[in-house]
């Protein structure tokens, strides 16, 4: 018997708690394929990133992947997927970092080439959110964060001073 690429018997609650874990001892990000057996494209793109040894290691080098099964026949894993952004399609990307914030959600619409996946297109994906220091507010310029932290430290009026 062939083993399940999405097992729907699987708890998500707990492959992640257990990915966030191994993801801060190991210093990788975690990323999650959300897609089901049933879905051609997430088997064209495991298939894929495996027929290339150089995806294959960017992916293991830099992630704890967990693969979350998801079906519109019943209602596996809704209530962990109601955690997640929300998604329009299968396989979907999400990459979040070894604390557990969110770094990206993407469908794999855009790695598509024809009947199976750019080789560039996954590579760039794998390589951007592969840093296990990145933050959610790495690509927000420094005047931005300065202009956040102003606003949030702004005396509130309504608080009377001591």
């Amino acid at each position: 018997m062939t083993a399940l690429l999405f097992d729907p018997q699987r708890n998500p609650f707990d492959d992640m708690r257990n990915a966030l874990e191994q993801a801060r001892r190991e210093r990788k990000n975690v990323l999650l394929d959300i897609g089901g057996d049933w879905c051609i494209w997430c088997h064209r793109l495991e298939k894929f990133i495996e027929s290339h040894p150089e995806l294959a290691a960017l992916r293991a080098r830099h992630y704890v992947t967990i693969r979350v099964y998801v079906s519109d026949k019943d209602e596996t894993n809704d209530d962990f997927l109601a955690h997640l952004p929300a998604i329009d399609g299968v396989p979907h990307l999400i990459v979040y970092n070894a604390r557990g914030l969110l770094l990206c959600s993407q469908g794999t619409a855009v790695l598509e080439e024809g009947e199976s996946y750019n080789y560039e297109r996954v590579h760039a994906f794998l390589s951007e959110w592969s840093d296990w220091h990145r933050s959610p507010y790495d690509k927000v310029s420094t005047d931005v964060l300065k202009q956040h932290f102003e606003e949030y430290m702004r005396p509130d009026d309504d608080i009377p001073a001591l």
